[in-house]
């Protein structure tokens, strides 16, 4: 498959690389979580204790919302829109805040376009 445009990307498979960028993997990390991905695409984490829980931080601000300060990414809502750089390196527009936030991560961390597994 071809490289995708980080503007092009579902929310799921945006979930996918910024779980990446975090460094949630498909093998335990030191906290003993383990990313799992649905046929869907659904990003999943499974934690030490065995529970399932979604990742989900373009949706939920308990996620999200603290990458935000982590990776210093600013938001401003313009007009209709949300606008989220970061360090002025990363630029990224969308119709929700978070969205935007980690469309402004994942193309820091990889650029414009991401090859999709």
């Amino acid at each position: 498959m071809p490289n995708k445009l980080i503007t092009e990307l579902t929310l799921q498979e945006l979930d996918y690389f910024v779980a990446s960028i975090e460094g949630l993997t498909f093998a335990p990390d030191a906290e003993g979580n383990t990313l799992q991905v649905a046929d869907d695409k659904q990003v999943f984490v499974k934690n030490k204790d065995g529970r399932v829980f979604a990742y989900r931080p373009t949706r939920n601000w308990r996620l999200g919302g603290p990458l935000l300060q982590k990776h210093n990414i600013s938001i401003q809502k313009v007009g209709p829109k949300w606008v989220a750089d970061v360090d002025r390196e990363a630029c990224a527009i969308a119709n929700h805040a978070l969205t935007a936030a980690m469309r402004a991560l994942v193309m820091l961390k990889f650029g414009e376009s991401v090859h999709v597994p």
